[in-house]
């Protein structure tokens, strides 16, 4: 949702001004540059108010234009629902002061709320159609919003009735929801924003009704365009004022303007926040940060820039009737730009408007008299914040006072001109030389546009979550390697013969997890002798100062890969100890490439131990595949004396490199685990059948490395 700026920094959701409220500020040193500037844009805005028709130059009554509607009752919010905190707050809120920068939990927070905001948007656009009133879409759009938990963000906020803003036609923003029905013909921006776990997501986008004219579509188009186009320069450190003249600069290319009132906000746990993103040429201060979340939502005119706030000081409408387009993004400064946590498919402008390029190329130029003016079908009464279009002026009247506008914007344009170069000569006259920069690589302009048309092709291709995933992944990995560093042969030595010891005092009676808190506490307790002796530069430890660093790291960042290492040292009768299977909620292990054949005694049968039905213990057996391990099973149940526990069970990992299992299965390289139990076979058939996992849908699936070997 837009918000208007405020000499305050109030929300400019409440539709306040700033350009005409700001005053000029006057100083030395760097306060001229801000007064020059300031004295520029006065003289900007009076060539805006030259140019557009003023409060006195409206037309007359028109049946055609937008109308307040009837307005339904309020919509309730079920109460278990998080609210945000201005719903029962008294006070008006304000705009917070500083940028919203978020952390990993954020980030993610701010991610589900964009991306349940930019599916209620998607699903809004759907019921866009002639004859449906925009009371109606609130109310489908609040019930789905309050059906994912979410709750609708600008429902009580400031007082404002609904839970989405619907802006028809010449309506700009905030338009309230009521009984007008659309009409063929006219345009819709449905402006949506969620309040889910504490976060807000705020996008919208402008949706054509039925048959809609060629200049209507072209509006949308650019509009949607200047979006995109402000997106693609945003990165970590880039000023924010590149955004307004990015879209100016397109918007200019087919004489629309560009409204002032009403900006971009941060967004995150606070509605509106810093930074104020301004939509046009500006030269305000402020550079985008890592992990910064915040809207743009240009808005273009046909016509007048300048809004008229309707009595119920929300709805804003051009003041002379002309349409207006806008979408809206809350986007992630990340690392490699920005990222759309508000992306939506919506059908391409482009496809509408081809008939009007066609004529364009024709043509080569639109007459800007006739955009300004407005034209075309007029819109019916109704309060669904929408405009419809202006009636056109003719005659010989209308061009006598627009060749005099016209007169008037060229003497001032250039006056204009003259003030700014005479300012731009004092100031050059003082100021200090600018650094030196080194030579940077120039591309043409056909080379960035095959990058950023590269770009988008990859980010729309791309699936969000895979993205994500491989981002992460990446982390994951530079930090185990910087973290990871081999162990000399000689210092493992070391550590398995003082765990072996270890084991051994234990006895045989010794229970797994008995082993495990001992060589636990040995861990420990080596990392604080090494702490220890580092802070006393103590030579206790018999260690070298580098031999203790890489041995502290190992201990703390890569004992499971240690352990791994050294456990093919320590003998059989040693490491004999009870074995447990796949802990609870563990994810499957992925699928591995099979070794040499089975023999022809094993059993296919695929199972697991959920909850702990099947547990494996036994002894370990060292072997260089699966076909050894599951003969040295079918051996040593052929072998067994009479009441001796026979092997039945058998579990592998095959691969090129025989017997492995991840670090929680606590496997030793090359070796396998053999199970033994009272009875001979073990059918798990029907409890693991396809109807017990539908009946039981958290039990995990059937994982393809375990096999089922019979005694005879």
């Amino acid at each position: 949702m837009a918000t208007s700026s405020s000499p305050r920094l109030l929300s400019s959701f409440l539709g306040d001004r700033l350009l005409s409220a700001r005053p000029v500020l006057h100083g030395n040193a760097p306060g001229s540059r801000r007064a020059a500037y300031q004295a520029t844009r006065t003289l900007c805005n009076l060539v805006d108010i030259l140019f557009n028709r003023g409060q006195s130059d409206k037309p007359g009554d028109n049946p055609r234009r937008l109308r307040p509607g009837k307005l339904s009752p309020r919509l309730s919010v079920p109460n278990h629902i998080q609210r945000p905190p201005y719903v029962n707050a008294r006070q008006r809120p304000g705009l917070n002061n500083g940028p919203e920068i978020h952390d990993e939990r954020g980030i993610e927070c701010m991610r589900a709320s964009g991306k349940l905001a930019a599916q209620v948007l998607k699903f809004a656009g759907t019921l866009v159609k002639p004859g449906i009133t925009t009371d109606e879409i609130d109310k489908a759009v609040h019930q789905m919003i309050v059906d994912n938990g979410a709750y609708p963000s600008p429902l009580g906020y400031c007082g404002f009735p609904k839970s989405v803003c619907t802006s028809v036609n010449e309506c700009i923003c905030h338009g309230i929801p009521d009984s007008r029905p659309l009409e063929d013909g006219d345009i819709i921006n449905i402006d949506v924003t969620v309040y889910l776990n504490g976060y807000h997501g705020d996008t919208s986008a402008t949706f054509l009704c039925g048959d809609v004219d060629d200049r209507a579509k072209k509006l949308v188009q650019v509009t949607r365009e200047c979006l995109d186009k402000a997106i693609s320069i945003c990165a970590p450190g880039v000023e924010i004022k590149h955004i307004g003249r990015t879209i100016q600069d397109h918007a200019d290319k087919f004489k629309f303007g560009v409204v002032r009132q009403f900006v971009g906000h941060g967004v995150g746990q606070v509605f509106h926040a810093e930074p104020v993103v301004l939509h046009f040429r500006n030269n305000e201060w402020g550079r985008m940060t890592l992990n910064q979340t915040f809207t743009i939502e240009p808005m273009l005119t046909v016509g007048s820039i300048n809004p008229v706030i309707w009595s119920d000081d929300w709805t804003a409408v051009t003041e002379d009737g002309s349409l207006s387009a806008q979408f809206e993004h809350t986007i992630l400064i990340t690392e490699d730009g920005a990222e759309i946590l508000t992306q939506y498919t919506l059908p391409s402008p482009r496809a509408c408007s081809r008939e009007i390029e066609s004529r364009e190329v024709e043509n080569r130029s639109i007459d800007w008299r006739q955009c300004r003016v407005g034209g075309g079908r007029d819109g019916g009464g109704g309060m669904v914040r929408g405009v419809a279009r202006a009636a056109s002026f003719g005659g010989r009247a209308a061009t006598a006072r627009w060749c005099s506008y016209r007169r008037i914007t060229v003497a001032v344009c250039l006056g204009n001109l003259v003030a700014a170069l005479l300012v731009l000569r004092s100031l050059t006259s003082f100021a200090p030389a600018p650094p030196k920069r080194e030579e940077v690589v120039q591309y043409t302009e056909e080379q960035i546009r095959k990058a950023e048309e590269s770009i988008r092709i990859r980010r729309e291709a791309e699936p969000v979550e895979l993205v994500e995933a491989v981002k992460n992944l990446r982390k994951i990995f530079r930090r185990e390697e910087k973290r990871r560093k081999e162990l000399p042969l000689e210092l493992k030595q070391k550590v398995s013969y003082e765990i072996m010891q270890l084991l051994r005092d234990l006895g045989d009676n010794s229970t797994f997890a008995e082993q495990h808190e001992a060589v636990e506490s040995w861990r420990l307790d080596k990392l604080k002798d090494i702490r220890s002796a580092s802070i006393q530069n103590s030579t206790k430890l018999d260690l070298s100062n580098e031999e203790a660093r890489i041995l502290k790291r190992a201990l703390q960042f890569n004992w499971h890969v240690l352990m791994e290492d050294i456990g093919r040292w320590i003998p059989l009768e040693v490491s004999h100890t009870e074995h447990d299977d796949k802990p609870e909620n563990e994810p499957e292990e992925e699928e591995i490439i099979a070794g040499p054949p089975l023999p022809s005694q094993c059993n296919a049968e695929l199972h697991t131990d959920y909850d702990g039905a099947a547990v494996r213990w036994g002894l370990t057996h060292p072997k260089e595949s699966a076909a050894d391990c599951c003969q040295a099973c079918l051996d040593q149940a052929k072998n067994a004396k009479p009441g001796e526990l026979r092997c039945n069970i058998w579990v592998y990992c095959p691969s090129e490199f025989g017997c492995f299992s991840p670090d929680k299965y606590e496997h030793k390289h090359q070796e396998c685990w053999l199970k033994q139990a009272d009875h001979p076979k073990l059918n798990f058939k029907d409890k693991y059948s396809e109807s017990y996992r539908n009946s039981h849908p958290t039990a995990p699936v059937v994982v393809p490395w375990m096999s089922g070997v019979i005694s005879t």
